[in-house]
């Protein structure tokens, strides 16, 4: 059954404390560090705290069960009513000579004689995956590099209309901007955000009886500082047993130490709808790729359930994404593990920190069955986690694992297809 979907715009007002999985003791000189984004679970779980609250505020009685596992979708980063993506982790920045930043990107080629991914191993994945295409550093790494691409540019990125030399122009009016300091006022049309910085506050306890300072207790935290303009936006599905609240307009706490954010219904849905240039160029593609828009959970690692041993799309594949299409996995390019924490408010007690494929993670298939068009009709901002069995995780019900579909062309020809999935 398919439910209603509401479209919920959170506006942070404080810098927010979104604790990475590092432990945080009461020592001095302690630190409690902050992840560079929100993860999905901190706004699944405050956004369904906050309905019920909405709810209770109501005359009608409401079992908070009913909200406890509501699907909420995100967060979404939209910049001055722009949607933005995490890069993708195929791409590359460098600068040139004379200082100006350039991209350079990596993806896989072609076997050769049935060589594996790097040449190892003569069973198991490796053996399947082709090898990655080499693309020397030209300069030095640069300090200012982007870390969110609007859907506009992502979208170019996914149908293969972007050359690295389309990238030249775009990113030297941005670095410029950025180095003045004038990427918040300017009128001009950016396709990137840096990284959102983080704010480092140092704090003292507090001795409950005396209200003095207690020796020895000094500690810092870290913060995401968001740039003006930008909300969070986040899809929720709506049981018939749930009340939704009119017209929705609260504050609400929102991360460690119950800084704010306001949240509000959002009427506006196009967010969630894939381009459609993006979507003829996926129609009868051969290749496609899948970016991460969230960090996801598959139950192998790396390696998401629904694919097989031969690293093809199995039945889980068909019952949860899409039942047209068959793929075959030829290449990721995944970052280092992204570690995921929290705290249960039900046993008082943290949770237990759980390694996570992070965002802008690429997945590079072969299309073997099926018109790809269907995945941008019905996979576009879902999401493709694994179904945890660990008691009380429910990373797709939080929005874990929301794909970004594109295609993808190799640089040869001659494809080796003895490896192929049996259609």
């Amino acid at each position: 059954m398919i439910l209603p979907m509401r479209q919920i715009r959170i506006r942070p007002l404080d810098p927010l404390m979104v604790r990475d999985g590092r432990p945080f003791k009461d020592s001095p000189g302690a630190r409690a560090y902050s992840m560079m984004d929100v993860v999905p679970g901190v706004i699944a779980g405050t956004v369904r705290t906050m309905l019920a609250e909405q709810a209770a505020k109501s005359s009608r009685v409401v079992d908070y069960h009913t909200f406890s596992k509501v699907p909420v979708y995100g967060p979404l980063y939209v910049w001055k009513g722009k949607p933005f993506f995490p890069l993708p982790s195929d791409i590359g920045f460098y600068e040139d000579e004379n200082g100006a930043l350039q991209m350079n990107y990596r993806q896989p080629q072609p076997l050769v004689n049935g060589q594996g991914y790097l040449g190892i191993g003569d069973k198991g994945d490796h053996e399947s995956l082709w090898p990655a295409k080499v693309i020397p550093q030209m300069g030095k790494v640069s300090s200012i590099v982007p870390a969110y691409l609007s859907l506009d540019w992502m979208s170019r990125w996914l149908r293969g209309d972007l050359s690295p030399k389309s990238w030249t122009s775009p990113l030297a009016e941005w670095q410029q901007l950025v180095r003045d300091n004038k990427l918040d006022s300017t009128d001009k049309d950016v396709h990137f955000l840096p990284p959102f910085a983080l704010d480092e506050r140092d704090h003292i306890a507090v001795e409950a009886g005396t209200r003095m300072a207690k020796d020895q207790a000094l500690f810092t935290t870290q913060s995401i500082v968001f740039p003006p303009d930008l909300d969070m936006h986040a899809r929720v599905e709506i049981p018939q047993e749930a009340a939704w609240p009119m017209q929705l307009s609260t504050l609400h706490s929102l991360g460690g130490k119950r800084r704010l954010a306001h949240f509000s219904e959002s009427q506006d849905d196009q967010f969630w709808q894939c381009p459609e240039a993006l979507e003829q160029s996926l129609d009868e593609s051969q290749y496609v790729r899948l970016v991460l828009a969230t960090p996801a959970y598959f139950a192998k690692g790396w390696k998401p359930r629904w694919l097989d041993d031969e690293l093809c799309t199995n039945e889980i594949f068909a019952k949860e994404i899409s039942r047209e299409v068959k793929l075959q996995l030829v290449w990721a390019c995944i970052s280092r593990w992204q570690p995921v924490s929290g705290w249960s408010y039900s046993l008082k007690q943290p949770k237990a920190v759980r390694r996570m494929v992070p965002a802008g993670s690429v997945y590079f298939f072969k299309v073997t069955e099926g018109n790809p068009r269907e995945l941008a009709r019905r996979g576009w901002l879902n999401t493709v986690s694994d179904a945890n069995r660990r008691k009380g995780a429910f990373d797709k019900e939080d929005g874990f694992g929301l794909a970004l579909w594109g295609t993808w062309r190799p640089d040869e020809n001659d494809i080796d297809s003895e490896k192929e999935c049996e259609v």
